[in-house]
């Protein structure tokens, strides 16, 4: 719903600006691997060609193929008569430390191509009002999945990241109808 999020060549121009690699290595000690898909690997729904490998300049085409500016260091757009900048509010929880410095490092990575980041620390409660509301840009958090999670939590009604697609609300409802039906 937010009027520069919305647009999937920002997403994924965030997404290719972003090394993971990095994260893994510089806050993790390389203990945890990559996940770019909220289902376990082994699962038949996994898709590989589907993702996003870090590369800046991709990053860059991106945002100059979808009429993003780069000006004074920094990406700007029109969007509904207004200059827009590409500015996100990133918020995570002050009392969890390592997630502290992976928004610090996404913040780093992404200002290094010109997108600003303002990291927001909040408490713990707080936090979760901004979970339980979905009152944000982007929050960083975590989920711990079964091999089989449901997939309503990231793409059904009312789901974590605000997504919202026709389409796939009727494929998993398909899915849910389909199994109480076997039942």
């Amino acid at each position: 719903q937010d009027n520069i999020l919305k647009n999937i060549e920002v997403r994924k121009a965030i997404s290719y600006a972003i090394d993971k690699a990095n994260i893994v290595s510089s806050v993790y000690n390389n203990q945890c691997y990559i996940a770019d898909f909220p289902l376990d690997y082994d699962s038949y729904l996994y898709n590989k060609d589907g993702e996003l490998s870090y590369d800046q300049d991709e990053a860059k085409r991106i945002l100059q193929s979808n009429d993003w500016v780069f000006t004074n260091n920094r990406w700007q757009k029109t969007i509904d008569g207004y200059v827009r900048k590409l500015i996100i509010s990133l918020v995570v929880n002050q009392d969890n430390s390592e997630r502290v410095n992976v928004a610090n490092n996404i913040k780093h990575q992404l200002g290094e191509i010109g997108i600003e980041v303002n990291v927001v620390k909040v408490s713990t409660a707080r936090y979760n009002e901004y979970l339980q509301d979905k009152n944000y840009q982007m929050i960083l958090t975590g989920v711990t999945n079964s091999i089989n999670p449901d997939l309503k939590y990231f793409y059904g009604e009312g789901n974590i990241s605000n997504y919202n697609n026709e389409e796939a609300k009727k494929c998993l409802d398909t899915v849910e109808n389909y199994d109480k039906l076997q039942k």
